[in-house]
C-alpha cells in the first residue's frame, strides 16, 4: 500500500482526464470475470469471461454459452483466451479445448486437444501463431506444439524440444527483429548462425514480455521492474523499479503499448509511461471515486483499433477509457480525494492562473489547487450566521477576491471569509444575484433590492435603481437589466433609463417572453443575450431589434446560462443539454458535446461560468465542474463508426436461415435473393464503434426504390412493406456525434423475384398453350364437324331411301285412293239416287202419316168427350147407389151390402182416376213439331 500512498498526488490529477467507463454484467456481459479481449476484423470486440463469450459493438452485447443439446455451440463457457489466425479467424482457447468461431453460421468449430506423448493434464494454451491452414503452433503450458485444424493431429517439434514440459507464454516470428520465445521466467532469442536458442533474460520469479516489431523493441516487466531492450543497442535497460514491499500479483499483470506508444503497465494498478520510458501517470481503484478503476485484480490490457483503452479485472467488469473524452477536465465530489468539490452542484467559478480553482457549490467555497493536488472548504455565512450560496466570485485590482451571495458582499483573503466592511452590503437580507464592472474599481451589483452602484477605491456605496434583476450586462457603456416584462437599458451609471424592450413573445425583431440567464458583449461589440427557453438571441444597434437561433439553428436546448468566447470566433454556450459551440461568422452551432463526451452532466448552472485569462473555459453544473482548453477540444478526431449488418428480418421476424436451410452470413452479405412473397423484409444495422456509440445516427437509401436518403437518427431498423419485384441495392451510412458520416457503407443487393404467373416463360407457356388450345379446338371443332357430316350424309341417305320408299307408297296408296275414290263417287251417286227416292218416300210417308195423325187426333177427341160424358153420367148414379146402400138395413144380407159397397167404390175409383187423366190430358200443353227426316238422315250418313 505504501508505492500506492507514494503515486497519490499524480494519481489526484490524472483522475481529473483519465476517467472509466464500467462494463458488468448490468451492462450485459455474461460475468465480470473478463480472461481476454480482442477485437476481429469486422470491428466487433470480443470479450472473454470465466462463464461466456460475449461480442460487443459499441451499444449491444451478445452472449455465446455452451449448450449440451446444441453441438455448433462453443465447446465451454468456460474462456481463458482470444487469438486471431493469419485469414483473421477467431479462436478461443478453453482447458483441453479450442474452438473456431464461424461468422457464415454465427456457430463454432470445436477442437480437443489431446497430448500426443499421453499426458492427462489439460492443456492452456497462451498464444496460438498460424503459419498457414495446415500448421499452427501453440504456446503451451507443456511446451511448444503443432496443431493443423484439418486432421485434428496435434504433435511435438523436434526444434521446439527442448521448451517441452516448459510453460510457454509467447512466440514471435519476425524476420527484422529475429524470433523469440518466452517462457514463465525466461526470454530466448534465435541464433540463425548457431541454429540454437540463447538465453537473454532471466528472472528468479515470473515475467511478461511485449514485443514491438515495428520499432523492433521488447519490454519486459517483473515484479521488481520494468526494462526495455532495442536492437539498436541490444541491452536490458531499466527504466522504472518497483517497491519491494508492493503487493504483486505474478497471476494477473499484463503490459500493452498504445497507438501513440505510450506503455501501459498493469499490475494492482495501471502505470502510464510516455514514449521516452518516463512515468506520465498512475491509475488505481479508488473506492470512493465511481470514474476510477474498477478493481485491483487486473487480468488483461487491449486498445481497439478507434484508441479506445480496455482493461479487465477479475470479478469486477471491463472497464473503458475513451482519449477522445479526457480533454475535458473534470471535479467531482468525491469526499476520499485529495482534489474534490465539497458538493457537486456549482453555483459559481474564478481562477486567474488555472492552478488555484474557487469553486462556489451548495456546501460554500471551494479552493482547489491542481498541482499540489489539494482542497480546502470554507462555509459562506451571514453575520446571523445562517448559511449563505455563492452566486458570483470576482478580484479587484488589488487583488482581493469578493464573494456575491444571498447575504450579501463577502470578502475572502485566502485564508479567512469576512465581511466586506459596508454596512449596505454587508446584509443578510441583501441577495446579490449578479455584478458587472463599469469603471476602474467601480462595480453595479443587482440585487433583491435594486441596483447598488460601489467603488472599492473609495469605499462609497449608493442605490442607483429599484430595479431588481437576476441578470446584468454592459453594452457600449449602458447597463442592461431584465424585469419579467421588459428588458431596461440604463446610462452608464445605471441611474437612468435609456430605453427599454418589451417582451412581447414570438414576432422578427422582438424579444420573447422568457427570463434572461446571461448578457454577454463579444470581442466585436455584438451584444448576446442566453434565455431560458428562447435560445440565444442577438440584438442589433442599426435596427433595434433582435435575431433568435434556438434548436433550429443546432442548438439542443434552447436553455442557455452561459456564453464564454474563445479566441477563434466561437461562442462556447452551456445549457440543458450539453455544451454547443456556435461560430458567430456562420450563424450556427457547430459542435455539441454531451456527458458521453466527458461532461460532469447534461445540465449546466446559471452563473457556473468562465474564462481564466489564458483562455481556458470553465462550466459548472449539477455534478461537479469541467475546465478545458477550447482547441484541444474541437480538434477532437471521434471515430466515424463503421455500419454493419446485425440481422434480417422477414414478415418482421428474425431469420438466421433461409427456407433452403443455408445460413444467413451477417457479416458478409452482399447478395439477397427474395421470393415473391418474401417482400414484406427488413435489416438490423449498427454504427460499429465505440467513442459515443449512443450519439451515432444513421442512413439509407433503397436504389431503384427510394427518391433519396432516409435519416433514421439512432433508430436500428429498416423495414421494407410489399416492396414490387425488381433489383434493388440498399446503402445505409453511419456517422458520429460530430455528424461526420462514414466514407464507405453497408451495401448489399436486393432482387425479389416476380410471382410465376408473371415470368416471361409463364407468358410464353401460356400464348403457345393458348395457341395449342385454340388449334386443338378447331382441329376438335373440325373433326366433329367432319363427323357430324358423315353421320348427316348417312342420315340424309337413309332418309332419302325412306322418302323415295314412302313416296312410292303413297303414289301407290294415292293410286289405290284414286280407284277408291271412283269407287266412293259411283257410289255417292247411288246414294244421291238412292236418297232422293227416300226423300220422295219420306214425303209420301209423312204426308200419309199425317192425314193418319189428323184422323186420330179427331177420334181421339171423340174418345175423350165419350169418356168425359160417361164418367160425368155414371157418377152421379153411383153416388145414389152408395147412399142408398147406407140406408138399406143389413140384417142378414150384411155380407151382400159389404161386397155391393166394394164394387160400388171401385167403381167411383175408376170414374176419378179416368176424370184425373182428362184433366191432365186438358191441363197438359201439348204441342207438336215438324221433324225433318231427310235432314236427320244426311247428319247421320
Amino acid at each position: 500500500m505504501g508505492i500506492l500512498l507514494l503515486l497519490f498526488p499524480l494519481v489526484s490529477k490524472a483522475q481529473q482526464t483519465i476517467n472509466f467507463e464500467k462494463i458488468t454484467v448490468d451492462q450485459g456481459l455474461s460475468q465480470s470475470a473478463v480472461s481476454s479481449v480482442l477485437q476481429d476484423k469486422y470491428g466487433y470486440l470480443w470479450i472473454g469471461t470465466l462463464d461466456g463469450l460475449n461480442r460487443f459493438d459499441g451499444s449491444t452485447i451478445k452472449i455465446y454459452q455452451h449448450t449440451d443439446s446444441d453441438p455448433s455451440s462453443i465447446i465451454s463457457s468456460y474462456i481463458t483466451g482470444l487469438h486471431t489466425d493469419h485469414l483473421g479467424n477467431l479462436w478461443i482457447t478453453h482447458e483441453g479445448y479450442l474452438s473456431k468461431y464461424i461468422n457464415q453460421s454465427d456457430s463454432f468449430i470445436s477442437y480437443s486437444l489431446d497430448l500426443p506423448d499421453g499426458n492427462t493434464s489439460r492443456l492452456k494454451v497462451n498464444q496460438l501463431f498460424a503459419v498457414n491452414d495446415s500448421l499452427f503452433y501453440l504456446a503451451t503450458n507443456t511446451g511448444i506444439l503443432a496443431f493443423n485444424p484439418g486432421t485434428r493431429g496435434l504433435r511435438r517439434l523436434e526444434k521446439y524440444k527442448e521448451f517441452d514440459q516448459q510453460q510457454v507464454n509467447s512466440l514471435v516470428f519476425s524476420t527484422k527483429f529475429g524470433n523469440w520465445i518466452t517462457t514463465h521466467n525466461k526470454i530466448y532469442r534465435y541464433d540463425s548462425v548457431q541454429a540454437k536458442w540463447d538465453l537473454l533474460f532471466t528472472d528468479s520469479r515470473s515475467l511478461l514480455a511485449r514485443f514491438d516489431t515495428v520499432t523492433r523493441t521488447l519490454f519486459v516487466q517483473t515484479k521488481e521492474k520494468l526494462v526495455k531492450y532495442e536492437s539498436s543497442a541490444p541491452v536490458f535497460r531499466t527504466i522504472d523499479t518497483y517497491p519491494a514491499s508492493e503487493d504483486f500479483d505474478y497471476s494477473h499483470f499484463s503490459m500493452m503499448q498504445t497507438r501513440n506508444k505510450e506503455l501501459w503497465v498493469a499490475r494492482r494498478y495501471v502505470q502510464i509511461y510516455d514514449v521516452n520510458g518516463k512515468r506520465k501517470s498512475t491509475l488505481i481503484h479508488d473506492p470512493e471515486d465511481p470514474l476510477s478503476l474498477s478493481g485491483t485484480y487486473l487480468s488483461c490490457l487491449y486498445e481497439s483499433n478507434d484508441g479506445t483503452v480496455w482493461i479487465g479485472t477479475n470479478g469486477l467488469g471491463l472497464n473503458k477509457y475513451n482519449p477522445s473524452i479526457a480533454v475535458f477536465n473534470y471535479i467531482g465530489s468525491f469526499p476520499n480525494l485529495r482534489t474534490s468539490l465539497s458538493d457537486n452542484f456549482v453555483s459559481s467559478i474564478y481562477t486567474k492562473d488555472d492552478n488555484k480553482l474557487l469553486v462556489g457549490t451548495l456546501n460554500g467555497l471551494d479552493v482547489i489547487d491542481l498541482e499540489k493536488g489539494s482542497k480546502t472548504n470554507y462555509d459562506v455565512k451571514g453575520i446571523n450566521g445562517k448559511q449563505a450560496r455563492l452566486n458570483k466570485i470576482f478580484t479587484t485590482s488589488d487583488g482581493v477576491v469578493w464573494l456575491c451571495t444571498t447575504r450579501g458582499l463577502k470578502k475572502f483573503n485566502s485564508s479567512t471569509i469576512s465581511p466586506c466592511g459596508n454596512a449596505q452590503l454587508d446584509n443578510d437580507d441583501l441577495a446579490i444575484h449578479d455584478f458587472c464592472k463599469i469603471g476602474a474599481d467601480t462595480f453595479i451589483f443587482t440585487t433583491n433590492r435594486g441596483l447598488y452602484s460601489w467603488s472599492h477605491a473609495t469605499g462609497q456605496v449608493s442605490k442607483v435603481h429599484n430595479s431588481g434583476s437576476m441578470s446584468i450586462g454592459v453594452h457600449q457603456g449602458n447597463i442592461w437589466i431584465e424585469s419579467k416584462a421588459e428588458i431596461k437599458v440604463l446610462d452608464g451609471e445605471g441611474k437612468e433609463i435609456v430605453k427599454t424592450f418589451a417582451k412581447k413573445g414570438q414576432g422578427p425583431g422582438l424579444f420573447p417572453a422568457v427570463e434572461i440567464k446571461c448578457f454577454y458583449e463579444d470581442k466585436e461589440g455584438n451584444f448576446w443575450i442566453g434565455t431560458w427557453g428562447g435560445g440565444l438571441s442577438l440584438y442589433s444597434d442599426k435596427t433595434n431589434s433582435f435575431t433568435h437561433y434556438n434548436e433550429n439553428s443546432g442548438l439542443r436546448s434552447n436553455v442557455v446560462y452561459g456564453i464564454l468566447e474563445d479566441d477563434k470566433n466561437h461562442l462556447w454556450l452551456s445549457t440543458n443539454k450539453g455544451l454547443a459551440v456556435f461560430d458567430k461568422l456562420k450563424r450556427t452551432v457547430i459542435r455539441n458535446f454531451e456527458k458521453a463526451d466527458g461532461l460532469q452532466s447534461n445540465e449546466f448552472n446559471t452563473r457556473a461560468f468562465h474564462k481564466s485569462p489564458a483562455g481556458k473555459l470553465y462550466f459548472g453544473g449539477i455534478n461537479g465542474l469541467n475546465f478545458f482548453e477550447p482547441d484541444q477540444v474541437l480538434s477532437i478526431n471521434s471515430e466515424v463508426p463503421k455500419t454493419v449488418l446485425a440481422g434480417f428480418f422477414l414478415n418482421n421476424v428474425r431469420v438466421t436461415e433461409r427456407t433452403d436451410g443455408t445460413a444467413i452470413d451477417t457479416y458478409n452479405l452482399q447478395e439477397l435473393n427474395l421470393a415473391w412473397n418474401e417482400r414484406n423484409f427488413g435489416f438490423e444495422i449498427t454504427g460499429l464503434g465505440f467513442g459515443s456509440p449512443g450519439r451515432y445516427n444513421h442512413k439509407y437509401i433503397l436504389e431503384n426504390y427510394d427518391t433519396g436518403w432516409n435519416f433514421i437518427g439512432k433508430q436500428k431498423r429498416i423495414s421494407f412493406t410489399n416492396i414490387p419485384a425488381g433489383k434493388y441495392v440498399l446503402r445505409v451510412k453511419s456517422s458520429n456525434a460530430l455528424g461526420d458520416w462514414e466514407n464507405g457503407e453497408l451495401k448489399i443487393s436486393v432482387s425479389i423475384d416476380s410471382p410465376f404467373w408473371q415470368k416471361a416463360w409463364v407468358d410464353a407457356l401460356f400464348a403457345a398453350s393458348l395457341v395449342a388450345g385454340v388449334f386443338g379446338i378447331y382441329y376438335f371443332r373440325t373433326q366433329q364437324l367432319r363427323a357430324r357430316t358423315k353421320v348427316l350424309a348417312r342420315l340424309v341417305e337413309e332418309r332419302t331411301r325412306e322418302i323415295q320408299f314412302k313416296t312410292e307408297e303413297i303414289a301407290a296408296q294415292n293410286e289405290e285412293l284414286s280407284t277408291q275414290s271412283e269407287i266412293l263417287f259411283f257410289q255417292n251417286e247411288q246414294l244421291e239416287g238412292a236418297k232422293a227416292g227416300l226423300e220422295e218416300k219420306i214425303q209420301e210417308r209423312t204426308l200419309s202419316l199425317k192425314q193418319l195423325n189428323n184422323e186420330l187426333a179427331n177420334r181421339n177427341m171423340q174418345l175423350e168427350q165419350f169418356a168425359f160424358i160417361t164418367a160425368h153420367n155414371i157418377r152421379g148414379p153411383v153416388a145414389r147407389i152408395k147412399g142408398l146402400i147406407h140406408l138399406l138395413p143389413n140384417k142378414g144380407n150384411a155380407d151382400e151390402l159389404i161386397h155391393l159397397e166394394n164394387s160400388i167404390d171401385h167403381l167411383d175409383e175408376v170414374i176419378r182416376d179416368l176424370n184425373l187423366v182428362l184433366n191432365i190430358r186438358h191441363r197438359g200443353k201439348s204441342t207438336c213439331r215438324s221433324y225433318h227426316i231427310r235432314r236427320s238422315f244426311d247428319s247421320q250418313l
